[in-house]
């Protein structure tokens, strides 16, 4: 498997390809990046066209629309601390913090974060660090810091003012569904392109995990108190809301051209 956390993906795949000698030259269209194995094939793309940045898509390429898994399994063990973030409070922001599922959150980095709530009591923090984790050199959050290994994110970005994402698709998405303005820091796969997309669109702002504290406090202050960005986020949530992936999937599936590379889309 090929890792290289200081590229991005198409980069690393580039690489991968000069490495075994794959002929990207005589394999690649130029009109429109592909993942390797769409190449001169049907690719369906599982996020929204609004979301994507601005060029003309090859033809071949067909954006879904919204997918957004809403039936998941619930853990009950986290209830407190959920409680305690659907409150609202008076003067106070709530900011979510997920870096998925699978990906384990930079412990140094999360120390900085916690330093920043610290000096922040009017921050109500959320944050979700996965079951598989465990610290090995994060420090004690602040009393307005919760951890939890598990939340019911849909709902918790429903409720929060901010949300601090690594930028992973689903994520992202999920925040753009709710109207939270976001901000990302990205360390590796389709990240930094999502983070792309967030600062293009003015729906938050995007770091490095290598941020200071300061830089971090700034970024979540500039974030909290920017109307511009609040307002493009419902604006992107309006064009989501207007693309009904089913709808789309049945006009790729009826597309005679579509229908006779069959074999290629399975």
């Amino acid at each position: 498997m090929w890792r290289d956390h200081g590229a991005d993906h198409m980069t690393a795949l580039s690489a991968l390809a000069r490495q075994h000698a794959v002929p990207l030259h005589r394999l690649r269209r130029w009109s429109a990046w592909q993942f390797p194995w769409g190449y001169r094939l049907p690719t369906l793309v599982l996020r929204p066209a609004a979301l994507d940045l601005p060029g003309k898509s090859d033809a071949g390429v067909h954006y879904l629309g919204p997918l957004i898994w809403k039936q998941r399994p619930e853990d009950h063990n986290q209830h407190c601390a959920i409680e305690h973030f659907r409150k609202p409070s008076v003067g106070k922001a709530r900011i979510y913090v997920a870096f998925g599922s699978r990906i384990t959150p930079d412990d140094l980095f999360l120390n900085r974060l916690w330093k920043v709530a610290a000096r922040q009591p009017n921050w109500t923090m959320l944050a979700v660090v996965g079951s598989h984790w465990t610290a090995a050199q994060m420090q004690a959050p602040p009393a307005n810091v919760r951890i939890v290994t598990w939340a019911p994110q849909l709902e918790m970005l429903e409720h929060a003012d901010l949300a601090i994402l690594h930028g992973g698709t689903a994520g992202v998405m999920e925040a753009v569904a709710a109207h939270t303005p976001m901000l990302i820091y990205p360390h590796e796969l389709d990240q930094a392109g999502n983070a792309s997309r967030v600062v293009f669109h003015h729906l938050g702002r995007a770091g490095t995990l290598r941020d200071s504290a300061q830089r971090i406090e700034e970024d979540i202050n500039a974030v909290l108190a920017d109307d511009t960005i609040r307002l493009a986020c419902a604006r992107m949530k309006g064009r989501f809301d207007n693309e009904d992936p089913d709808q789309i999937i049945d006009d790729i599936l009826l597309d005679q051209n579509v229908i006779g590379n069959a074999n290629s889309l399975i």
